[in-house]
């Protein structure tokens, strides 16, 4: 069981280093970053944010650059990436008091 824990970890580790190095230095030019949500069994999670956050095309961008720059170096190591899109809670709140007038 250690080993498990061992390589969740060394793999945990791999996959920052490559968002540090490659793909937030891309998206950063584009006024975005990126977050990692949740890693675990080669599948990780993540969210976009600053204008990668609200752009159209950050499904596309998920795929094309964030999985394709980690599975460049992570191999069959990666299963799959995920893009969670989430709604920020003030404009959660401001979209309830336009509905309710």
């Amino acid at each position: 069981m250690k080993a498990k824990i061992n390589n969740a970890s060394l793999f945990e580790q791999k996959v920052k280093d490559i968002l540090s190095r490659k793909v937030r230095p891309y998206l950063q030019q584009h006024g975005g970053d990126v977050a990692i949500k949740e890693i675990k069994d080669g599948n990780i999670w993540v969210t976009f944010k600053g204008s990668c956050k609200t752009c159209p095309s950050a499904k596309l961008t998920a795929e094309d650059i964030v999985e394709g720059m980690l599975r460049a170096e992570l191999k069959e190591e990666l299963k799959e990436v995920y893009l969670v899109t989430e709604t920020d809670a003030e404009l959660l709140r401001f979209a309830k008091r336009l509905l309710n007038k």
